[in-house]
């Protein structure tokens, strides 16, 4: 799904702006924290769903790779940060087999926005040696919830996509691909629901670890 054609106007500036941004969004502080302990066993990430790569600024000691479907969020990406080789960045889509990977695969608000869980989960689940951090919209069902895309041009031809996804449902797909995963609540939205796209929706972050061959996770959670 071309994601541009689902977002608001001005959502370019948006991401444009979060690049030039001193401190970094709520999400991502929270993310640095939650992998604080595991950055030093690790040394490579990617960011899928990366926009404009603004993630690459809170991980500076990492290689990171920023894998988008959007060939003009990576165009504003690789200029920002074209001086910098530690920094790389990928036009894919996470609905198709995976073609790298990395110690640590990041991902924040992209999983709702795909026509279903699987296969992207799965795809992601593939990329990590050993940690997927998620940030997801979750509940205790699944719901599959459309409407048309808010761009007039398109409204008429695309459709978009606001999931929630059941808590067991990810956590089955974790196990099933060798990982034990840890529920951790929003900090910026407290994880409380609010009201988007006409349903309601509740943000978590699921800390998901790749297990070894006695069944203990690689990394502390």
């Amino acid at each position: 799904m071309a994601f541009e054609k689902v977002t608001e106007e001005g959502y370019i500036d948006l991401l444009t702006r979060r690049l030039h941004q001193e401190t970094p969004l709520s999400w991502l502080q929270q993310a640095r924290e939650i992998l604080e302990t595991d950055i030093p066993n690790a040394h490579t990430i990617i960011d899928i769903g990366c926009a404009t790569g603004y993630a690459a600024k809170v991980f500076p000691e990492m290689d990171y790779l920023g894998i988008d479907l959007e060939e003009r969020y990576l165009e504003i990406a690789k200029q920002y940060f074209g001086n910098n080789p530690h920094v790389r960045f990928l036009n894919h889509d996470i609905g198709r087999a995976p073609t790298k990977s990395a110690d640590i695969v990041l991902l924040n608000a992209v999983l709702e926005h795909c026509p279903s869980l699987s296969p992207a989960l799965d795809n992601l689940l593939k990329c990590a040696r050993k940690i997927v951090l998620l940030r997801v919209w979750l509940g205790e069902h699944e719901q599959i919830h459309t409407i048309p895309a808010p761009k007039e041009e398109f409204a008429h031809s695309t459709r978009k996509f606001s999931n929630q996804y059941a808590f067991i449902d990810v956590f089955r797909i974790l196990e099933r691909h060798g990982f034990g995963g840890k529920l951790i609540r929003d900090r910026y939205t407290d994880s409380v629901p609010y009201y988007v796209d006409g349903v309601m929706r509740a943000f978590y972050f699921v800390k998901a670890t790749r297990k070894t061959e006695s069944g203990t996770s690689t990394v502390k959670l």
